[in-house]
């Protein structure tokens, strides 16, 4: 009994600005860089988007780079892929290289979330968003991610701080956002869309003195107008491909009514889900409820940020209802393309846990605690098994050693990027005649075809070839699929071998004998 009295006046003397909560900021930001630093050096393999992307990037020439858009339907901003090709130019192409940008934008991330927590927020406060930007498994992923959505992460982190910096040390906002966004944009194209939250802000903050504002401010909007005009003419408008709206085409939100209960059930809440460290839509609708009354919090307390944060929000709103930009799917990898938002909600959330613990400081470090708990559940799977997935790189070295020129080579279609960048990684040359101009070399490796998930057209090939012998690599696979594969090759080699990469799940080279075909 004493005890209990004793810890609750323990909680009782411990206020919003105990160095305490700065500690444990500092460890959990710690946390963050550690488990960054492990997921870059004991890296996953490249897959299906990052294997396509980096097949562009070293398959053509940095002229090729305008102009014309990617290969394999995928597109990227001009810096990410600038930077990428001279890294992969200087340093030779592998993970370590295609790694190091999204790896340094993640440390960027969690510097950035420190440093606003401490502008914006007592220690409690800066404890608390730290540990929601830690607690983001989005952000962890996209670290070691050949894709640029870290990098837009990072990008959304450095221009609020700007915006922050400059509202709050009366420097001249403007011409520091009109700068941050062209930098930005250079490296994620979601760059733009917030740096129009930030300005309509402005705007808002300024709506007394309109004409006065842009007057005195016509150099940096004329800069940035400037800008995204040659940016979109020269470069951005070659990279809309097709391929992207057809795969999002259902993400974005619908144009009737009665459609919103099944698309927030179905896709909304799916989307938020990667940014806790819970990864269940069921978490989603209590960070939304905190974010909702930390607006309320906002609107009361910083005028400024809750501008900003309903600006960015009807921006974001506004690109799906126009078709522009879509929110994304579920899950960690599906919510990529909202990432840039991480900032925003965190933001949100942070308020209200800050008015919490003022209030009910009991329920505040309740929720804290349950937050923390989680995302040291989540961080301690990673060890050593989370981040290991479709380990192709292994699969396919096997495969270039042991297949012979007898042999059948069959590259199930979704594991043909990674089967090519890492043929050439390691000197095999490129056999296929789809792949991009310049990406041919002198051919040491393997001859392969290549098939898809009609397992009917498969076994029919395999029955009708005449290699004794046939070498199959998949990855990207649905598990259903991959069982119905396991029962058709069964029909052909009852021992047929599965084997995996070391350590990695979700890919497979599998060998099979056909000398006693029935």
């Amino acid at each position: 009994m004493q005890t209990q009295c004793s810890m609750k006046n323990s909680l009782h003397n411990i206020n919003a600005n105990s160095p305490l909560w700065t500690y444990l900021a500092i460890m959990t930001l710690a946390l963050g860089v550690l488990a960054r630093i492990y997921c870059y050096i004991w890296h996953k393999d490249l897959w299906l988007d990052e294997a396509m992307l980096a097949f562009s990037v070293y398959g053509i020439s940095f002229t090729e780079l305008f102009f014309t858009p990617l290969p394999f339907t995928q597109a990227a901003p001009l810096g990410f892929l600038l930077v990428s090709k001279a890294l992969g130019a200087v340093f030779g192409y592998s993970e370590w290289v295609l790694y190091l940008l999204p790896f340094v934008c993640g440390l960027g991330s969690l510097i950035l979330a420190y440093m606003i927590g401490k502008r914006l927020f007592p220690p409690f406060g800066c404890f608390v968003f730290v540990l929601l930007v830690v607690g983001n498994m989005g952000l962890l992923h996209y670290t070691t991610e050949f894709k640029q959505y870290g990098m837009e992460a990072f990008c959304s982190f450095l221009m609020i701080y700007i915006y922050i910096y400059s509202r709050l040390e009366q420097r001249s906002k403007p011409l520091y956002l009109s700068l941050s966004i062209i930098a930005c944009s250079l490296f994620a194209y979601t760059a733009l869309f917030l740096g129009a939250a930030l300005y309509l802000a402005l705007l808002v903050q300024h709506r007394r003195e309109t004409l006065s504002f842009l007057r005195s401010n016509i150099a940096a909007l004329l800069l940035l107008g400037g800008f995204v005009a040659l940016y979109y003419l020269l470069y951005i408008r070659y990279q809309r491909v097709e391929g992207f709206y057809t795969y999002w085409q259902s993400f974005f939100l619908p144009h009737s009514l009665s459609a919103y209960p099944a698309f927030i059930k179905g896709t909304l809440l799916g989307v938020l889900e990667g940014f806790t460290p819970f990864i269940k839509p069921q978490a989603v609708p209590v960070y939304m409820l905190m974010g909702l009354l930390g607006l309320v919090v906002a609107y009361k307390q910083a005028r400024f940020i809750f501008t900003l944060c309903v600006c960015a929000l009807l921006v974001w709103l506004a690109l799906s209802l126009c078709r522009i930009y879509p929110f994304g799917h579920s899950g960690v990898i599906g919510g990529r393309l909202s990432l840039y938002m991480t900032p925003i909600f965190n933001l949100l959330c942070c308020y209200f846990l800050v008015a919490l613990f003022a209030r009910w400081k009991r329920a505040a470090v309740a929720l804290v605690v349950g937050i923390l708990a989680a995302t040291l559940l989540r961080y301690g799977k990673i060890y050593p098994h989370w981040h290991y997935i479709q380990q192709t790189h292994a699969l396919t070295t096997t495969l270039q050693n042991q297949a012979n020129s007898d042999d059948l080579v069959a590259i199930y279609r979704a594991s043909k990027p990674a089967f090519m960048y890492y043929s050439f990684l390691d000197g095999y040359g490129i056999a296929d005649t789809q792949s991009p101009k310049g990406a041919q070399a002198p051919y040491t490796g393997v001859r392969f075809t290549t098939f898809d998930k009609d397992l009917t057209q498969l076994e029919q090939t395999l029955r009708q070839t005449k290699s004794k012998r046939v070498y199959l690599l998949i990855s990207h696979y649905e598990e259903e699929w991959l069982q119905d594969l396991r029962a058709t090759l069964s029909r052909l080699d009852s021992n047929a071998q599965y084997i995996q990469g070391k350590g990695g799940w979700g890919s497979y080279l599998i060998v099979i004998s056909l000398d006693s075909l029935p």
